[in-house]
């Protein structure tokens, strides 16, 4: 929750910033001056002074071989695939959306740079207040339900888009945005602190890796439909579609034990099958 709300607080001003340099000195340069900030980050993480020790890699170790398990564990539990399946099919269809969000801002709407930089501001307003609520919401209805009820009420909110145009309907755009974020943080808060929980130490990387290109693999496919659906059926369709996809995102967990789990398993809940499997989920009342 803390690393989530340091950076919602971070995304609250880079927006923005992006925004009004985009509109002061073009996109080239402020692509530019972008560059050079991720030249200081590298700078400050050669400056940490402490290394931690490396790893010692069994002899025996094989890349394909990690890999497999990494993928057996993902999806081979009813509850990581569920998850993996409603975040995947989530960033999928707020891919398609956020490629058509810019062109129905900056080109059907001739909004300027810097204006659509403080609308998207908003998004890392909802992550902040989604941080400092998660715990608190998880522990009133329930761990699992948490993970649905994030998702099944947040990303409905995106069907304010298609319908945008300089009046108040951007007033509106900026509530959603708040709301749909909120929503965002407090679901990869409980859902990542839940994966966390019930990985073995030892494969903790391959499951975190697995997720990650699982659910961000889907990212750029979904920037591709995007522009396929702005291209066929119109910028407004598309945001239309992608927002209905997006919507109904949660189904996966919802049909899912998760749906009435108010306490997620754990490693140390249960014994441990094979090869470090996690136990079996046991449902509460």
């Amino acid at each position: 929750a803390k690393l989530q709300g340091t950076q919602s607080v971070s995304q609250v001003a880079g927006p923005s910033l992006g925004g009004f340099l985009v509109q002061l000195l073009t996109a080239p340069y402020a692509l530019l001056v972008d560059s050079v900030s991720y030249l200081w980050s590298a700078g400050c993480v050669v400056a940490i002074g402490h290394r931690e020790p490396r790893p010692e890699r069994p002899a025996n170790a094989h890349l394909g071989r990690e890999i497999r398990e990494g993928l057996a564990f993902v999806l081979g539990h009813r509850l990581l695939r569920s998850i993996a399946i409603c975040t995947g099919g989530s960033n999928l269809f707020s891919g398609a959306g956020g490629a058509m969000l810019i062109v129905l801002l900056a080109r059907d709407l001739d909004l300027p740079a810097g204006t659509i930089g403080l609308l998207f501001s908003a998004s890392a307003i909802g992550g902040l207040a989604g941080a400092m609520v998660a715990r608190r919401f998880a522990g009133w209805i329930g761990q699992g339900p948490a993970i649905w009820v994030s998702v099944a009420a947040s990303a409905p909110f995106a069907l304010i888009q298609p319908f945008l145009h300089r009046n108040w309907t951007l007033g509106l755009f900026v509530v959603a945005q708040v709301v749909l974020f909120s929503g965002v943080v407090i679901y990869n808060i409980t859902q990542v602190s839940f994966r966390q929980a019930l990985c073995p130490e030892r494969l903790l990387g391959r499951m975190n890796a697995t997720m990650r290109f699982l659910v961000w693999g889907t990212l750029p496919l979904g920037g591709l439909l995007g522009g396929v659906l702005g291209a066929t059926i119109g910028v407004r369709p598309a945001l239309f579609v992608a927002a209905v996809g997006t919507s109904l995102a949660f189904l996966p967990v919802f049909f899912s034990p998760l749906r009435t789990m108010r306490e997620l398993p754990t490693l140390d809940s249960g014994t441990a099958g094979p090869a470090g499997t996690p136990p079996e989920p046991v449902l509460t009342d």
